[in-house]
C-alpha cells in the first residue's frame, strides 16, 4: 500500500511576534468612528481599543513634542508606545496611516483630543470632573502637551496652592462642576497620578489634605489606588500630627493648623514615589 502523500511545506508562516501583536491590539475593524473627533478631513487615525479618531498631523504636532517626533519620521503607521520611543510601521485606515495608541485607554485618548479640539471643552477658568482633569494630567505629561499641562497645574494651584495665604481663599466649586459628588477619595486620585507626574507646585497641599481625611477613607483609598508605601507613610504621618494637634488644641474639627502645613511644604517631595496601575 503507498504511503499517503506527505503534507505540502506551507509557503508562508506567520512567527510568534506577529501571533502576540494580534491577539495585543483588537482587528481595527470591529471598532467604531468616534461621532465628534472624526474629521473627514484628518490625515491620520488614532485607534483605542474603542474608537478609531481622524484627526489632524499638524494639530498634534504643534501640541505634542511626542508626536511631532514620531510624525517626522518616514512611513507612520502601527503602534505608538511614548516609552519605547518607536512606531511601526505599514498600518493604514481608508489610506490614512493608522497608529495603534497602546497603553492608552479611550477615555484618556477621548479627552486629550476634545481639550485640543474644543476649547469650550476645558478651560482653567471653569469647572470641570476628576475623570477629565486625570485623563488630561496624564496625556500631557505622557505626550508632552505643554500648554495643556501648564493650564491644568494653574487650575489646580487654586485649589491646592503652595502658600499659607491662599489656604483660606480656595473654593473647590471652582474645579469641580459637582464637587459635593466628586468621589470621595478624589484627593488621593489627584495625589497618585500628579505625584506619578511630577506636579511638585500642588503635592505639598495635596499630601496635607489626604492627611486631613479620616482614618478609614486614607486607608481604603491607599489600597484602592495601590500607593507605595513611601507616600502611605507621609500621608500617615501627617495623619498621626493633625490628630495630635487636634487634642492638643481641645478643637477635634480643626483641619488645618498652619504649622502642619508649613512642614509639608518644607518637606521632601522632589523624587517622586513610582505609582502603579
Amino acid at each position: 500500500m503507498p504511503a499517503p502523500p506527505s503534507k505540502r511545506a506551507r509557503t508562508s508562516s506567520i512567527t510568534v511576534e506577529q501571533v502576540n501583536a494580534e491577539m495585543a491590539t483588537p482587528p481595527t475593524r470591529k471598532l467604531k468612528q468616534h461621532e465628534t473627533l472624526w474629521f473627514e478631513d484628518g490625515n491620520i487615525v488614532l485607534a483605542t481599543d474603542v474608537h478609531l479618531y481622524s484627526v489632524h498631523r499638524g494639530v498634534l504636532a504643534k501640541n505634542s513634542t511626542v508626536f511631532k517626533d514620531m510624525l517626522d519620521l518616514p512611513n507612520v503607521g502601527g503602534t505608538l508606545d511614548a516609552e519605547a520611543e518607536g512606531v511601526g510601521n505599514g498600518d493604514s485606515w481608508e489610506g490614512k496611516p493608522l497608529v495603534r495608541m497602546v497603553g492608552d485607554s479611550d477615555e484618556d485618548i477621548s479627552n486629550i483630543l476634545m481639550a485640543l479640539y474644543d476649547v469650550k471643552f476645558y478651560s482653567a477658568h471653569k469647572p470641570t470632573t476628576l475623570p477629565i482633569l486625570l485623563s488630561l494630567i496624564r496625556m500631557s505629561t505622557k505626550y508632552n502637551f505643554s500648554d495643556i499641562r501648564d493650564e491644568v497645574t494653574r487650575h489646580l494651584q487654586r485649589c491646592y496652592p503652595s502658600d499659607l495665604s491662599s489656604m483660606e481663599r480656595r473654593n473647590f466649586d471652582d474645579l469641580f462642576v459637582d464637587h459635593e459628588n466628586e468621589a470621595e477619595d478624589y484627593d488621593f486620585q489627584l495625589l497618585a497620578v500628579a505625584q506619578q507626574c511630577n506636579m511638585k507646585t500642588i503635592l505639598p497641599m495635596l499630601y496635607f489634605d489626604c492627611a486631613a481625611s479620616d482614618l478609614d477613607l486614607i486607608l481604603e483609598a491607599s489600597e484602592s489606588l495601590n500607593i507605595p508605601k513611601d507616600c502611605f507613610k507621609r500621608i500617615l504621618r501627617g495623619h498621626v500630627m493633625l490628630t495630635e494637634y487636634a487634642h492638643h488644641k481641645r478643637d477635634p474639627s480643626f483641619r488645618y493648623p498652619p504649622e502642619m502645613h508649613r512642614d509639608m511644604l518644607d518637606s521632601q517631595i522632589s523624587s517622586p514615589c513610582e505609582i502603579r496601575g
